[in-house]
């Protein structure tokens, strides 16, 4: 095995590993965008796991060639997934802050993204570790701007 082949994948381990780590929320700071080698659109991580088992494929396609054929089904499927996921980013994917933020405060959501990037998404992800100060901070964003929350609190 030589050292693109190391490479490819680790990259696409490395991707994987990502996607889990901001799907789960212990990266949240990444789904913000920009705070990344490269200035990600904001959600892009989301899309990393199916494109990062893509990358994977194609370094296992170079280390057995004799199964490129069967290998290039899981290939174009995890690519096809990562590409629909960068238009459509189902709930079920959403992280679990996310979708609850998404379901009590949709209404005020592009505020509350402004907010963060000014405080500092470091800041803002110390801040609001536990849902209990995720709602208060969504609340205080929300009253800013007059608004009501729409569902419950955790």
């Amino acid at each position: 095995m030589d050292e693109l082949t190391l490479g490819i994948l680790g990259v696409g381990l490395l991707m994987v590993w990502v996607g889990i780590m901001v799907r789960i929320g212990k990266l949240r700071w990444l789904f913000f965008g920009g705070g990344f080698p490269v200035l990600a659109p904001v959600g892009a991580f989301l899309i990393a796991v199916p494109m990062g088992l893509g990358i994977m494929t194609i370094g296992l396609m170079i280390i057995f060639p004799e199964y490129n054929d069967p290998l290039t089904i899981p290939l174009l499927f995890s690519f096809l997934t990562g590409v629909i996921l960068s238009f459509w980013l189902p709930d079920w994917i959403l992280p679990m802050w996310l979708s609850w933020l998404r379901k009590n405060y949709d209404h005020v959501l592009d505020e509350m993204f402004e907010e963060v990037r000014q405080m500092g998404v470091k800041k803002w992800e110390r801040e609001t570790r536990t849902e209990v100060d995720l709602a208060q901070w969504a609340d205080s964003v929300a009253q800013k701007h007059g608004w009501q929350r729409l569902g419950k609190r955790p």
